[in-house]
C-alpha cells in the first residue's frame, strides 16, 4: 500500500487558507535572501522565474515550464548554478533541505538567486526512472506531489511576509495544509569531502529550560582525522547548545552502533524486518514499514474496512508489529527511522497562537516550571512515540522514542526487556498523537553481544560566523552555553578522532544537550475555555482529528 497525497481545489480557496494566513508568519533567510512560500494552487505561475526541482537526493534545473490543469511540467535539465565556496544561500525550513548552495559573491548571488522558484517533489513520485539520464527527459508533475513552493526574495528589512506555501501531507488523506511557522531546534551539518550535508536536529521539543536533554544524532562519519560539523540556527527561535561531544564506537564491519535516548550504547549486527505490521486502525502496513523506501507511515485512521464514523473518532496513530523471536533471546533492540510531521507543528502553532497575549507570560512562567510536569504533559498527549510490549497481562509500556523534529528521518534504537514475553513471537506497539509522527522502517535486532567501548571525543575548536571563539561554551555540561538568537546564526565545530584501527568499522555519534525559545508574538484576547482544555490528557491528539478533519472537509478519511 502507498500512501499518495492530492490537492481538493475547495480547501484552497476555503475559511480554513484565510484563517491559517492570517495566523501565521515565516522567515528563512541566513543570508540577504529570505524564502517566502507559495500555494500549491491555480496560482502557481513559473513564468519570469529559474526553477529548481528538489526530488529526493537530486536537484534539477526545469526549463520551458508551464502549468496546466494542475500539472507543472517542462523539461529537465542539469543545475545551472555553478558552486564556488565563499557565499551561502540554505533553504532553511524546507521539508528536503539541502546543503548549501554557495555563489561567487552577495552581488551575483543577488542575480542568481532573487526570483528563483524552488519546487520540492514528494519522494515517492517516480520523477526520473532509476539508472535513467534526466537531462532532456519531460517531466510533467501533478500538484498532489509537489509538497512546497518556494520564491527567494531579496531581503530588504520590511516586515515578514505572511504567506505561505502548501505542504502535502502524504498518507491517503486529500487536502492542502498551509505550513505554520516551523518550531524546531539547531540544524546539524557534517561536512563530507566538498559537502556538506544536513543530517538533522537536536534536542527537539526542548522548548524550556526545565526541558532541556541530551540528544544521540547518528553521524555519516566512518573514519578518523578531523570531524566537521556546523551547528546552525534556521528558523524563529532563540537557542541554548549546552553541550557537544563526540562518542566514538568501533566495531566490526558489517556492524553499527547506535545510543539511545538513556546515552546507552547497542550493537545492531542482524536487524529483521517484521513479519506482520498493521496499524492500529487495523491497516496492513507491511510494506511501508519494512523497507527504507522513503515512503513515511501516517496513519489517522486509514482503514478501508473501518465505517466514516469509527475512522473518525480515532485519536491515536501508531502500529503493531510482530516479530520472530530467536530461541533464549531475552531483549529486542527495537530501531525506528522517522521523523516528527509538519502538522505537528501546525497543530501546535493554532494552540499558541490561541493563547493570544498571554502566550508571552506563559512562556515565561515555563522557565521555572517543574520538568517532570511537563515531561508528563507531553507523554499525556501522545507527543513522543510509546513503545509497549504484549505479554499474557495486556500491554506493557517499556519506554518512547524522543522528539526528532520534522527536518530530517533519523535512526533511533531503544531495548525492550523480554521477561514475562512468551512464546517464539514478540509483538510490539508504537503509540503516537494523531498525525504527529512519519515513520518509515522499523526492525528489531536481538543480538546479544554487548556494545564495544565508546570514547568520548571533546571539541576542538568551535568558531561562529563572526569569528568568536565559543569552544567552552560546548565543552561541557555546565552553565556556559552557546546561544545562537538570531536566524543565521551558525558555528562551526571541528574534532579530532582517535585512529582506526585496520580491520575496523566505526560508528560516531553526536551528543548534545540544549533547549530553545520560540518566538511568537500572538496579539489579542486568549481563547481562555480552549486553552484551558489542554490540560486534559489527549486532548492534544484530539484537537489533532477535530482540525484534520475541519481542514480536509471531511468527517473522515
Amino acid at each position: 500500500m502507498t500512501h499518495k497525497p492530492m490537492l481538493i481545489p475547495t480547501l484552497r480557496r476555503g475559511a480554513a487558507f484565510l484563517l491559517l494566513t492570517m495566523m501565521m508568519s515565516l522567515l528563512n533567510s541566513c543570508s540577504a535572501h529570505r524564502l517566502v512560500q507559495r500555494p500549491v494552487d491555480s496560482s502557481l505561475d513559473p513564468g519570469g522565474h529559474d526553477i529548481r526541482l528538489f526530488w529526493r537526493d537530486q536537484t534539477f534545473a526545469l526549463c520551458q515550464a508551464s502549468v496546466k490543469d494542475e500539472v507543472l511540467s517542462g523539461v529537465l535539465q542539469e543545475p545551472r548554478f555553478e558552486k564556488v565556496a565563499t557565499f551561502e544561500f540554505t533553504p532553511a525550513s524546507s521539508p528536503a533541505s539541502r546543503a548549501p548552495e554557495e555563489f561567487h559573491d552577495a552581488e551575483a548571488a543577488r542575480k542568481v538567486g532573487a526570483g528563483i522558484l524552488q519546487v520540492f517533489v514528494d519522494r515517492s513520485f517516480e520523477l526520473v526512472p532509476d539508472g535513467e539520464p534526466a537531462p532532456g527527459r519531460n517531466a510533467a508533475i501533478p500538484f498532489a506531489h509537489i509538497s512546497m513552493v518556494q520564491v527567494v526574495e531579496n531581503d530588504t528589512g520590511l516586515a515578514i511576509v505572511k504567506t505561505f506555501g502548501a505542504a502535502v501531507l502524504a498518507a491517503g488523506v486529500a487536502f492542502v495544509i498551509i505550513l505554520a511557522t516551523k518550531d524546531s531546534c539547531p540544524f546539524i551539518y557534517v561536512q563530507n569531502g566538498d559537502e556538506e550535508v544536513l543530517v538533522g536536529e537536536i534536542y527537539s521539543g526542548a522548548i524550556h529550560p526545565p526541558m532541556e536533554r541530551d540528544d544521540y544524532l547518528a553521524l555519516p562519519v566512518a573514519g578518523d582525522g578531523d570531524c566537521q560539523l556546523r551547528i546552525t540556527n534556521e528558523v524563529l527561535e532563540v537557542q541554548h547548545t549546552n553541550l557537544a561531544e563526540l562518542l566514538v564506537l568501533d566495531h566490526a564491519k558489517g556492524e553499527r552502533v547506535l545510543v539511545d535516548r538513556h546515552g546507552t550504547p547497542h550493537r545492531l549486527a542482524d536487524t529483521k524486518a517484521p513479519v506482520t505490521a498493521r496499524s492500529l486502525s487495523g491497516s496492513d502496513i507491511l510494506d511501508l514499514v519494512a523497507a527504507d523506501d522513503g515512503v513515511p507511515f501516517i496513519d489517522g485512521g486509514h482503514a478501508p474496512d473501518l465505517d466514516p464514523q469509527a475512522r473518525a473518532n480515532i485519536d491515536m496513530d501508531g502500529m503493531i508489529l510482530t516479530f520472530d523471536r530467536p530461541a533464549g533471546a531475552q531483549q529486542l533492540k527495537l530501531v525506528v527511522n522517522a521523523r516528527n510531521s509538519t502538522w505537528l507543528d501546525h497543530v501546535m502553532s493554532v494552540l499558541f497562537e490561541r493563547m493570544g497575549d498571554q502566550f508571552k507570560p506563559w512562556q515565561q512562567a515555563q522557565k521555572n516550571g517543574s520538568a517532570a510536569a511537563m515531561q508528563q504533559w507531553c507523554r499525556d498527549q501522545g507527543l513522543p512515540l510509546a513503545v509497549s510490549v504484549q505479554t499474557p497481562d495486556g500491554w506493557r509500556r517499556v519506554d518512547q522514542f524522543d522528539l526528532p523534529g520534522p527536518i530530517a528521518e533519523r535512526d533511533a534504537v531503544l531495548a525492550v526487556d523480554l521477561a514475562g514475553v512468551e512464546g517464539d513471537q514478540v509483538t510490539v506497539k508504537l503509540e503516537c498523537g494523531y498525525r504527529f509522527w512519519e515513520i518509515d522502517r522499523v526492525t528489531a535486532d536481538f543480538t546479544a553481544a554487548p556494545p564495544p567501548a565508546m570514547t568520548k571525543v571533546g571539541l576542538a575548536r568551535a568558531v561562529t560566523g563572526d569569528g568568536r571563539d565559543v569552544t567552552a561554551d560546548l565543552l561541557a555540561d555546565d552553565a556556559l552555553y552557546l546561544h545562537q538568537p538570531n536566524v543565521g546564526d551558525a558555528a562551526a565545530l571541528t574534532y579530532h578522532l582517535p585512529r582506526l584501527a585496520k580491520g575496523q568499522a566505526r560508528s560516531v555519534i553526536l551528543h548534545s544537550k540544549g533547549h530553545y525559545d520560540i518566538l511568537r508574538d500572538p496579539m489579542g484576547q486568549p481563547e481562555a475555555a480552549f486553552v484551558a482544555s489542554f490540560r486534559q490528557p489527549g486532548r492534544m491528539t484530539g484537537f489533532s482529528r477535530e482540525l484534520f478533519h475541519e481542514l480536509s472537509g471531511s468527517g473522515s478519511r
